[in-house]
């Protein structure tokens, strides 16, 4: 049975309980390695929306290939998640509880984030109302962005890196939270969450 409370304070129960996939420790080697010997360019978060297409079928092929092998090079692996429209809610809720499944509980502290603290976010929604994008957030099987991974960050207290299959750009993307959070958040705290990214169109859990 879920403890009682609201998401973050069952996000922070399951933390207490679920071991991290990747500690602390563990996170800030990985970061070095993947900057100082694979010359992994490192880049902060500049939240934007999705883009309107996605890419054809062979490109994205290719950048899964890339990113797989940069990951095995380190050792780690990705955490298969279910390619529905949740996977960013499913890789976070697999990094938090062990379990995918809880994504509409990560969607909903995003969504309540996004509506909290609405002047942190709202220029980088340009090509709809803001109100518009919230609404359209919290419907199961909506993309996540990189809008909702800055507003989990901040929501969470927690750094988020995604490792990421691009060629020339960041290879590692570090979603830093805003301190203090914007909102009525309480950090959660602890180890960062670890994810994959490829080919601008999905998300997978590392450990």
């Amino acid at each position: 049975m879920a403890p009682a409370g609201t998401a973050l304070e069952r996000a922070r129960a399951a933390r207490d309980q679920h071991k991290p996939p990747i500690s602390s420790t563990e996170s800030q080697r990985y970061g070095e390695w993947l900057v100082n010997e694979q010359r992994v360019p490192l880049a902060e978060l500049t939240p934007k929306v999705n883009e309107p297409e996605p890419p054809p079928p062979t490109e994205v092929e290719l950048d899964h290939e890339r990113l797989l092998a940069r990951l095995a090079e380190f050792g780690l692996a990705e955490r298969t998640v279910h390619g529905d429209g949740n996977c960013q809610f499913r890789a976070i809720a697999d990094q938090l509880y062990g379990d995918q499944e809880h994504h509409a509980v990560v969607r909903s502290m995003c969504v309540d984030q996004l509506l909290a603290a609405a002047e942190r976010y709202r220029d980088y929604v340009v090509a709809e109302t803001y109100d518009g994008y919230v609404q359209k957030m919290s419907l199961d099987g909506e993309w996540g962005d990189h809008v909702t991974l800055q507003a989990l960050a901040d929501h969470l207290g927690i750094e988020i890196n995604l490792v990421t299959s691009f060629a020339s750009s960041a290879g590692l993307i570090r979603v830093t939270p805003c301190s203090p959070a914007p909102g009525p958040a309480r950090p959660l705290g602890g180890a960062p969450i670890w994810l994959s990214f490829w080919a601008e169109i999905h998300y997978q859990s590392i450990n």
